[in-house]
């Protein structure tokens, strides 16, 4: 049996094949129900992680940075679910609240597996765990 899976499926997608399912003796074939779920294994050489989630069509990416690159507004890279690499410099200081969205770099829409979602760029800020009161108080006053 052949099982033609369109771009854009979602988890919430199941494929019913009537009397394809379980046989059993004297009791009638039951149905075979496929649903999908997401995976992180390695897919076309890219390791899928837990910072995409899925949106519909759209996807929502989270990207981890130290306070320091945040505030620098350093470039970032982000790999794309097909093994791609986006460069984004953002001109403007990065808070947790920050978000960049790239129209068409989502998933294959359902409707029209030739147009795409978008893709939303979260950022998860991480702060020192330890400062010496001295660069507590010299980051006080630089932000006064």
């Amino acid at each position: 049996m052949t099982i033609e899976i369109k771009p854009g499926y979602d988890t919430d997608k199941v494929i019913v094949f009537p009397s394809k399912g379980n046989e059993a003796f004297a009791y009638h074939q039951s149905k075979l129900n496929i649903h999908f779920a997401l995976s992180n294994e390695d897919v076309n050489g890219v390791t899928i992680n837990n910072s995409y989630v899925r949106d519909g069509d759209n996807l929502i990416y989270t990207h981890s940075l130290s306070l320091e690159d945040a505030l620098l507004s350093k470039p970032i890279q982000v790999r794309t679910l097909d093994g791609r690499n986006i460069n984004l410099s953002l001109d403007e200081t990065i808070t947790p609240q920050t978000t960049h969205v790239i129209l068409g770099e989502g998933m294959p829409r359902k409707t029209n597996s030739k147009e795409r979602g978008d893709l939303s760029i979260r950022f998860n800020i991480k702060f020192p765990l330890n400062l010496a009161v001295s660069n507590k108080d010299a980051i006080i006053d630089v932000l006064k």
